[in-house]
């Protein structure tokens, strides 16, 4: 996306840089916050419900944030919207690992 940005192709700079940022180092945060914790307290590494939505909302917030600077009349919105998914992609994480961080680790045999 960024060498498409920089020939003026289809995404603007901000755009990329949104896509790398929010997306990739974003998506791999996330997914390290519901992988290792899950592992060093000897529970199955299997996503819940609420694991899954946080993926879908961040998921979310990404693509409305790089929409948001290819819409313009619709930026304001999309971003909204991106700041929201974004909140609630965090808060669906805090709800689902809150117990598995906070309880005793699963008993191993």
């Amino acid at each position: 996306m960024m060498g498409a940005a920089s020939l003026g192709i289809g995404f603007t700079p901000s755009a990329a840089l949104h896509a790398f940022t929010m997306g990739a180092i974003g998506t791999m945060v996330l997914a390290m916050l519901t992988r290792v914790p899950l592992g060093h307290t000897g529970r199955a590494l299997h996503a819940s419900r609420l694991t899954v939505g946080a993926y879908a909302f961040l998921t979310l917030a990404v693509l409305s944030r790089i929409l948001g600077d290819t819409l313009p009349g619709e930026y304001l919105t999309l971003i909204d919207l991106a700041a929201f998914a974004w909140c609630l992609a965090l808060a669906l994480f805090t709800w689902a690992y809150w117990p598995v961080l906070t309880r005793p680790p699963a008993a191993t045999d």
